[in-house]
């Protein structure tokens, strides 16, 4: 039997928040999700608690924005492993070129409806794990 993995959803957002953690509940997706409101607080559960398989978060959040906070998650050698991917409800190109130099292995634009973050979240866990 498979390990759970473990991914962060960082998000600001407390509807994009709750509806990929429900996607990934309706998908049944074996997963444990633990959300966090900002980069700081990711941060922080990075410090204490077990380290996740994906990070999954957003560019615009208040305190430490997605690539100031994947800049801090790379920085330290522990970190250098979890794989990520930065979301936006932009998709403007410099945008995705920060993200990829910030570390993330990859950028997407963020679903304007649930069927999205159903099909968002099903191709994030068949693509990366």
């Amino acid at each position: 039997m498979a390990t759970q993995k473990t991914i962060y959803i960082v998000d600001d957002d407390e509807d994009d928040l709750f509806l990929m953690q429900e996607a990934i509940s309706d998908l049944m997706l074996d997963l444990d999700v633990r959300p966090a409101r900002n980069g700081s607080e990711l941060m922080q559960i990075l410090d204490k608690y077990i380290k996740p398989a994906l990070i999954l978060i957003d560019v615009n959040m208040p305190v430490m924005n997605g690539i100031e906070a994947l800049n801090a998650v790379y920085a330290d050698p522990d970190c250098r492993h979890i794989r990520s991917i930065l979301m936006s409800t932009s998709n403007a190109d410099d945008l995705k070129e920060l993200a990829l130099n910030s570390g993330a292995m990859k950028f997407i634009c963020k679903p304007i409806h649930y069927n999205g973050y159903v099909e968002l979240m099903n191709d994030v866990y068949h693509k990366c794990f």
